[in-house]
Protein backbone atom coordinates (compact mmCIF):
# COMPACT_ATOMS: atom_id res chain seq x y z
CA UNK A 1 0.00 0.00 0.00
CA UNK A 2 1.33 3.58 -1.08
CA UNK A 3 1.54 6.17 1.76
CA UNK A 4 2.73 9.55 1.81
CA UNK A 5 3.35 11.70 4.70
CA UNK A 6 2.42 15.26 3.91
CA UNK A 7 5.42 17.24 5.52
CA UNK A 8 3.70 20.64 5.61
CA UNK A 9 0.39 21.23 6.87
CA UNK A 10 -0.77 24.25 6.83
CA UNK A 11 2.27 26.32 6.25
CA UNK A 12 3.76 24.23 9.64
CA UNK A 13 5.50 21.11 9.22
CA UNK A 14 4.26 18.23 10.35
CA UNK A 15 3.89 15.92 13.38
CA UNK A 16 4.00 12.51 13.32
CA UNK A 17 3.42 10.11 16.17
CA UNK A 18 4.56 6.91 16.89
CA UNK A 19 1.97 4.92 19.49
CA UNK A 20 1.31 1.75 20.90
CA UNK A 21 -0.98 1.18 23.70
CA UNK A 22 1.88 -1.58 24.84
CA UNK A 23 5.59 -1.03 26.35
CA UNK A 24 8.15 -2.98 24.96
CA UNK A 25 6.98 -3.42 21.32
CA UNK A 26 10.04 -0.88 19.79
CA UNK A 27 8.53 2.30 19.39
CA UNK A 28 11.79 4.14 21.09
CA UNK A 29 13.90 2.14 18.81
CA UNK A 30 11.36 2.93 15.75
CA UNK A 31 11.06 6.35 16.09
CA UNK A 32 15.09 6.92 16.51
CA UNK A 33 15.74 4.89 13.12
CA UNK A 34 12.60 6.06 11.33
CA UNK A 35 14.57 9.39 12.79
CA UNK A 36 18.12 8.68 11.34
CA UNK A 37 16.58 7.16 7.99
CA UNK A 38 14.89 10.06 6.92
CA UNK A 39 17.62 12.47 7.63
CA UNK A 40 19.97 9.73 5.97
CA UNK A 41 17.34 11.21 2.93
CA UNK A 42 17.53 14.50 3.11
CA UNK A 43 14.48 15.14 5.43
CA UNK A 44 15.30 17.27 8.42
CA UNK A 45 13.52 16.25 11.51
CA UNK A 46 13.34 16.17 15.12
CA UNK A 47 12.72 13.70 17.19
CA UNK A 48 10.88 14.46 20.77
CA UNK A 49 10.82 11.87 23.62
CA UNK A 50 7.32 12.18 24.65
CA UNK A 51 7.66 9.40 26.94
CA UNK A 52 8.03 11.77 30.51
CA UNK A 53 7.47 8.76 33.09
CA UNK A 54 10.20 6.57 31.82
CA UNK A 55 11.97 8.26 29.26
CA UNK A 56 14.19 6.69 27.13
CA UNK A 57 15.34 8.09 23.80
CA UNK A 58 18.81 10.06 26.08
CA UNK A 59 19.52 6.69 27.56
CA UNK A 60 19.33 4.60 23.82
CA UNK A 61 21.11 7.21 22.48
CA UNK A 62 23.73 7.73 25.02
CA UNK A 63 23.33 11.44 26.28
CA UNK A 64 24.44 12.01 29.76
CA UNK A 65 24.17 15.64 30.43
CA UNK A 66 20.73 17.16 29.40
CA UNK A 67 20.31 20.71 30.67
CA UNK A 68 17.40 20.92 29.37
CA UNK A 69 14.35 18.77 28.80
CA UNK A 70 11.02 18.68 27.62
CA UNK A 71 9.48 19.39 31.14
CA UNK A 72 11.50 22.66 31.12
CA UNK A 73 9.84 23.61 28.28
CA UNK A 74 6.28 22.65 29.12
CA UNK A 75 6.83 24.43 32.48
CA UNK A 76 7.94 27.69 30.50
CA UNK A 77 11.79 27.21 31.78
CA UNK A 78 13.28 27.51 28.37
CA UNK A 79 12.62 27.71 24.73
CA UNK A 80 11.90 24.83 22.81
CA UNK A 81 14.64 25.47 20.28
CA UNK A 82 17.80 25.30 22.89
CA UNK A 83 16.12 21.89 24.58
CA UNK A 84 17.53 20.53 21.19
CA UNK A 85 20.40 18.00 20.98
CA UNK A 86 22.49 16.65 17.97
CA UNK A 87 23.68 12.94 18.43
CA UNK A 88 26.90 12.02 16.44
CA UNK A 89 24.57 10.19 13.57
CA UNK A 90 23.08 14.12 12.98
CA UNK A 91 20.15 12.81 14.76
CA UNK A 92 18.51 15.85 16.28
CA UNK A 93 16.49 15.33 20.07
CA UNK A 94 14.36 17.43 22.21
CA UNK A 95 15.06 14.98 25.26
CA UNK A 96 12.58 14.24 28.29
CA UNK A 97 14.09 14.56 31.80
CA UNK A 98 15.09 10.79 33.67
CA UNK A 99 14.23 12.48 37.02
CA UNK A 100 10.77 11.31 38.53
CA UNK A 101 10.32 14.43 39.94
CA UNK A 102 9.16 15.51 36.79
CA UNK A 103 7.28 12.65 35.31
CA UNK A 104 3.86 14.21 36.51
CA UNK A 105 4.33 16.80 34.19
CA UNK A 106 1.12 17.56 31.95
CA UNK A 107 1.41 18.12 28.03
CA UNK A 108 -2.18 19.96 27.46
CA UNK A 109 -0.28 22.44 25.67
CA UNK A 110 2.32 20.30 23.87
CA UNK A 111 1.49 21.36 19.81
CA UNK A 112 1.67 24.98 20.39
CA UNK A 113 5.09 24.29 21.69
CA UNK A 114 6.50 22.05 19.18
CA UNK A 115 4.26 24.47 16.38
CA UNK A 116 7.87 26.54 17.20
CA UNK A 117 10.04 24.35 15.62
CA UNK A 118 8.10 24.04 12.47
CA UNK A 119 10.39 20.83 11.15
CA UNK A 120 8.86 17.44 10.75
CA UNK A 121 8.84 16.20 13.96
CA UNK A 122 8.38 12.50 15.28
CA UNK A 123 7.31 12.22 18.82
CA UNK A 124 7.78 8.99 20.57
CA UNK A 125 4.82 8.27 22.71
CA UNK A 126 5.04 6.51 26.28
CA UNK A 127 2.62 3.29 26.52
CA UNK A 128 -0.91 3.27 27.80
CA UNK A 129 -3.97 5.54 27.49
CA UNK A 130 -2.83 7.94 30.08
CA UNK A 131 -3.93 11.71 29.15
CA UNK A 132 -0.35 12.51 28.60
CA UNK A 133 -1.12 9.90 25.55
CA UNK A 134 -4.03 11.62 24.46
CA UNK A 135 -2.83 15.26 24.65
CA UNK A 136 -0.05 13.99 22.09
CA UNK A 137 -2.65 12.25 20.14
CA UNK A 138 -4.49 15.50 20.16
CA UNK A 139 -1.40 17.64 18.81
CA UNK A 140 0.06 14.95 15.99
CA UNK A 141 -1.26 15.29 12.38
CA UNK A 142 -0.55 11.88 11.47
CA UNK A 143 0.02 8.60 13.82
CA UNK A 144 1.95 5.50 13.09
CA UNK A 145 1.07 2.25 14.90
CA UNK A 146 3.49 0.34 16.24
CA UNK A 147 2.87 -3.65 16.97
CA UNK A 148 4.90 -6.97 17.48
CA UNK A 149 2.74 -10.25 16.09
CA UNK A 150 1.91 -10.75 19.59
CA UNK A 151 -2.24 -11.20 20.76
CA UNK A 152 -1.34 -8.76 23.68
CA UNK A 153 0.81 -6.27 21.06
CA UNK A 154 -1.93 -6.39 18.68
CA UNK A 155 -4.79 -6.25 21.09
CA UNK A 156 -3.30 -2.64 22.54
CA UNK A 157 -2.36 -2.03 18.72
CA UNK A 158 -6.54 -2.62 17.65
CA UNK A 159 -7.19 -0.02 20.88
CA UNK A 160 -4.78 2.28 19.82
CA UNK A 161 -6.44 2.48 16.55
CA UNK A 162 -10.04 3.20 17.98
CA UNK A 163 -8.68 6.01 20.35
CA UNK A 164 -6.86 7.91 17.40
CA UNK A 165 -9.99 7.14 14.85
CA UNK A 166 -12.37 8.81 17.83
CA UNK A 167 -9.95 11.54 17.98
CA UNK A 168 -10.19 12.25 14.03
CA UNK A 169 -7.09 11.77 14.10
CA UNK A 170 -5.10 10.10 10.98
CA UNK A 171 -3.98 6.64 11.27
CA UNK A 172 -1.31 6.39 8.23
CA UNK A 173 -0.88 2.26 9.46
CA UNK A 174 0.51 -0.10 11.13
CA UNK A 175 3.90 -1.69 11.38
CA UNK A 176 4.74 -4.70 12.78
CA UNK A 177 8.26 -5.18 14.72
CA UNK A 178 10.25 -8.26 15.52
CA UNK A 179 8.31 -10.60 13.23
CA UNK A 180 9.79 -13.91 13.19
CA UNK A 181 7.65 -15.84 10.80
CA UNK A 182 6.74 -18.59 12.94
CA UNK A 183 3.41 -20.26 13.86
CA UNK A 184 3.40 -18.30 17.07
CA UNK A 185 2.79 -15.83 15.52
CA UNK A 186 -0.49 -13.40 14.00
CA UNK A 187 -0.01 -12.59 10.51
CA UNK A 188 0.12 -9.37 8.37
CA UNK A 189 -2.47 -10.41 7.06
CA UNK A 190 -4.63 -11.18 10.76
CA UNK A 191 -3.81 -7.73 11.85
CA UNK A 192 -4.86 -5.90 9.27
CA UNK A 193 -7.83 -7.16 9.77
CA UNK A 194 -7.59 -6.95 13.72
CA UNK A 195 -6.87 -3.25 13.61
CA UNK A 196 -9.01 -2.03 10.45
CA UNK A 197 -5.70 -0.55 9.11
CA UNK A 198 -3.13 -1.14 6.96
CA UNK A 199 0.14 -3.36 7.88
CA UNK A 200 2.64 -0.45 6.14
CA UNK A 201 5.77 -2.03 7.37
CA UNK A 202 7.27 -5.73 8.96
CA UNK A 203 10.71 -5.06 10.43
CA UNK A 204 11.88 -8.75 11.24
CA UNK A 205 13.80 -9.76 14.13
CA UNK A 206 17.31 -8.77 14.19
CA UNK A 207 20.09 -9.10 16.59
CA UNK A 208 21.55 -6.20 15.26
CA UNK A 209 18.80 -3.71 16.72
CA UNK A 210 20.08 -4.72 20.38
CA UNK A 211 23.79 -4.44 19.44
CA UNK A 212 23.48 -0.97 18.05
CA UNK A 213 21.14 -0.31 20.82
CA UNK A 214 24.17 -1.22 23.47
CA UNK A 215 26.64 0.96 21.33
CA UNK A 216 23.95 4.22 21.97
CA UNK A 217 23.68 4.32 17.91
CA UNK A 218 21.06 3.93 15.04
CA UNK A 219 20.78 0.33 13.90
CA UNK A 220 20.36 1.74 10.51
CA UNK A 221 23.77 3.77 10.86
CA UNK A 222 25.74 1.29 12.64
CA UNK A 223 24.08 -1.62 10.30
CA UNK A 224 22.79 -0.26 7.47
CA UNK A 225 22.46 -3.62 5.48
CA UNK A 226 20.80 -5.56 8.57
CA UNK A 227 17.13 -6.70 7.86
CA UNK A 228 15.75 -4.24 10.29
CA UNK A 229 17.49 -1.54 8.54
CA UNK A 230 16.52 -2.19 4.99
CA UNK A 231 12.95 -2.28 6.49
CA UNK A 232 13.16 0.96 8.41
CA UNK A 233 13.99 2.46 5.26
CA UNK A 234 11.69 1.62 3.33
CA UNK A 235 8.93 2.53 5.48
CA UNK A 236 10.99 6.12 5.64
CA UNK A 237 10.51 6.09 1.81
CA UNK A 238 7.14 5.81 1.44
CA UNK A 239 6.23 8.10 4.49
CA UNK A 240 8.28 10.94 1.87
CA UNK A 241 6.92 9.54 -1.52
CA UNK A 242 9.80 7.71 -2.34
CA UNK A 243 11.11 4.02 -3.49
CA UNK A 244 14.44 2.72 -1.24
CA UNK A 245 15.86 0.24 -3.39
CA UNK A 246 18.67 -1.95 -1.18
CA UNK A 247 21.78 -2.12 -2.22
CA UNK A 248 22.82 -5.16 -4.56
CA UNK A 249 24.60 -8.23 -3.09
CA UNK A 250 23.15 -6.97 0.28
CA UNK A 251 23.40 -10.50 1.61
CA UNK A 252 26.92 -11.13 0.51
CA UNK A 253 27.63 -7.80 2.50
CA UNK A 254 26.47 -9.06 5.46
CA UNK A 255 27.71 -12.59 5.03
CA UNK A 256 31.36 -10.72 4.80
CA UNK A 257 30.99 -8.46 8.05
CA UNK A 258 30.30 -5.02 5.86
CA UNK A 259 27.38 -3.98 8.08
Amino acid sequence: MKIVLKIKVGGLLKILGILSGKGGVGKTTLAINLSYALHEFGVSNILLDGNISNANVSVVLGFSYIPITLQDVIKGKADIKDAIRVHPSGIKVIPAALSMSKASTKMKRIRSKLEKLNQLTIVDFPPGFTDNVIALMKASDELLIITTPEKSAVTDAMKSVKVAKSLEKKVLGVVVNRFKNDRFELKPDNIESLCESPVVQVIPEDDRVRKASFSNRPVTEMYPYSPASIAIKQLAAKLIGKKYIPPRFVGIRRILGLK
